[in-house]
């Protein structure tokens, strides 16, 4: 059984980013998911929903200027702010739900290159 939780981080330059959780029993693994340009968090609900099926827990979080985070929609200053807010909120996520779990980063499309991008820059 999954349950869904809400929260905020805050990214980069103190900016509020919203994101979902989605918790199972046993988890295995986390898979952390970067959406695509115009999309947010909730879209992956049904994909979050049957990967918690398989013992992993997700966590989706919207981009900045997208879903219900703050910034102006479907605008950014300076892309690396992306991969900033990534680092940072991998890190957290590490440390805050998956401590003694494996971290699988998930992109898809522009969150793909954001997630390729934030692993060849950050460590």
């Amino acid at each position: 059984m999954s349950e869904q939780f809400e929260a905020i981080f805050y990214g980069y330059q103190h900016t509020e980013l919203f994101y979902n959780i989605w918790k199972c029993a046993n988890p295995q693994a986390t898979v952390l998911i970067t959406h695509g340009l115009a999309e947010h968090s909730e879209c992956y609900k049904e994909l979050a929903e049957d990967l918690n099926r398989l013992n992993y827990q997700v966590i989706v979080y919207d981009l900045r200027g997208h879903g219900r985070s703050e910034g102006k929609r479907g605008v950014i200053k300076e892309f690396d702010y992306f991969c900033h807010d990534l680092a940072s909120f991998a890190e957290f996520c590490k440390r805050e739900f998956s401590e003694n779990l494996p971290l699988f980063l998930f992109g898809h499309s522009m969150g793909g290159l954001i997630t390729a991008k934030t692993l060849l820059t950050h460590e």
